[in-house]
């Protein structure tokens, strides 16, 4: 495991975009029908990994490739870059714009009030799949979030996400009603994942 650079940054974009593709919340956010829609997807990831404070970590597979990847902010990280937001203006449209705009105002409705990590996006490879690498990638960034005393929160789009997460020790606050996210899980663990 290792913290994203230059490139790499590039390769986990792509993988996130790749597997997320399918993804229910992300289908909310950019339309399937959208024409640029490969674009717009990329356009969206680099937003959630562009803010100070945003850590993309990767994971490699024995021929270098990125097989999976997780973006994490903490909670009083910056905005998206400009460049990114525009880019999703451009290849998502207003919808997408807009999409984005409510599933943040629902999901910072329920979100803890403490300083905290936010787990983005979580993803491994198809190749990758069931080798343990997506529990090891969330186990690095849970390290990271223990050292720095905090909490972690994230929202599980599937219940197999939310049964992995809560083997890391996530436990449900609610789920979200309405918006681009209905029916995904908020869940939270305390600094060291103990309460």
């Amino acid at each position: 495991m290792a913290t994203a650079e230059g490139g790499d940054i590039d390769s986990a974009i792509e993988l996130i975009a790749e597997v997320f593709v399918a993804d229910p919340v992300v289908a909310a956010l950019v339309s399937p029908d959208l024409p640029r829609r490969d674009r717009a997807l990329r356009a969206l990831i680099r937003a959630d990994a562009s803010p100070r404070g945003a850590v993309v970590d990767i994971a490699s597979g024995a021929d270098g490739a990125v097989v999976g990847a997780t973006v994490w902010h903490r909670a009083d990280a910056g905005s998206p870059a400009l460049s990114a937001r525009l880019q999703l203006a451009w290849y998502g449209g207003r919808g997408t714009v807009r999409a984005l705009k409510e599933y943040d105002d629902t999901v910072r409705k329920i979100f803890p009030a403490e300083n905290h990590w936010h787990l983005l996006n979580i993803v491994v490879s198809p190749q990758a799949s069931g080798s343990g690498v997506g529990s090891t990638l969330l186990q690095h960034g849970l390290d990271r979030v223990d050292a720095d005393a905090q909490s972690a929160v994230l929202e599980a789009s599937t219940p197999d996400s939310a049964r992995l997460y809560a083997r890391h020790g996530f436990e449900e606050l609610a789920v979200i009603e309405g918006g681009p996210a209905h029916g995904a899980t908020l869940m939270r663990r305390p600094p060291g994942g103990t309460q």
